[in-house]
């Protein structure tokens, strides 16, 4: 195998490994201080709400359910990716009361954090789906490339180590359901925004239960996807990381973000 491939191929093993589990802070306890923004974020994804299209198309085949969004594949005219805007506040008011943290971290980063993990992992399926279509006109595998349980791991893998090195989109497009465009500063650049990025992780880890061996969502790339994604994968990956389309589909997924209450 040439270098340029090997450099393509995700390690087979590699894994996100979180901070320790105890962790020093102060509890947000100020319930008033959630609803507000709780109520900001509703009013923010109404223009986006598709639950009609969720309805028609959450038992077709290929539509992927994770527990807080879901990815509809490029082929179905509906395609996208559909935060469960719902199930998402409701766990991110438990992850929030869950943990003590320091006081330079707010609500806004820790919501920031929580929901780009969530957009990096259903993004994976997204590239995925582009690897799949490669191979099929190459003739050398078609669509789902791995098992549904390898996949989730190894979009899982790449939610937490991209939310770590890139969190936010690239300029030019937009999260809807994220107040604003730019990184909060706590989280942005610099040795102290790195480490909060670290902990907001680490404590999103431990919270969804990644540390549990069984978990369908360990962050672990298995042999069986790097072998499935082959050389094509960070390549295809860092692409759209920058917001840049390598394989034609309809539509460009960061303009087909919606959210449900489904």
């Amino acid at each position: 195998m040439n270098t340029w491939l090997q450099a393509n191929i995700p390690r087979a093993g590699e894994e996100w490994i979180p901070l320790r589990e105890k962790f020093e802070g102060e509890i947000i306890e100020s319930v008033s201080v959630l609803e507000e923004f709780e109520n900001n974020v509703l009013h923010r994804v109404e223009p986006y709400l598709r639950d009609r299209d969720i309805l028609r198309l959450e038992k077709r085949e290929h539509v992927i359910k994770d527990p807080l969004a879901y990815y509809v594949p490029y082929h179905f005219s509906e395609m996208g990716i559909y935060f469960r805007i719902n199930k998402m506040i409701s766990d991110f008011r438990a992850f929030v009361s869950k943990y003590p943290w320091p006081n330079n971290i707010t609500v806004n980063e820790l919501w920031y954090v929580y929901v780009m993990t969530i957009f990096w992992h259903e993004m994976a399926h997204h590239v995925i789906e582009d690897v799949a279509t490669l191979m099929e006109w190459m003739g050398k595998a078609r669509y789902p490339l791995m098992p549904h349980l390898v996949e989730e791991m190894f979009c899982e893998f790449n939610a937490f180590t991209t939310a770590e090195k890139q969190l936010s989109p690239p300029n030019r497009y937009n999260i809807p359901i994220l107040p604003y465009a730019n990184l909060p500063s706590g989280i942005s650049k610099g040795e102290t925004a790195f480490l909060n990025r670290r902990l907001i992780l680490s404590c999103l880890y431990y919270h969804w239960g990644r540390n549990n061996p069984t978990s369908t969502y360990r962050p672990i790339v298995r042999i069986e996807a790097s072998q499935a994604v082959d050389g094509l994968w960070n390549g295809l990956w860092n692409a759209h990381k920058g917001g840049y389309e390598v394989v034609k589909a309809p539509y460009e997924i960061y303009k087909r973000l919606y959210c449900t209450t489904l």
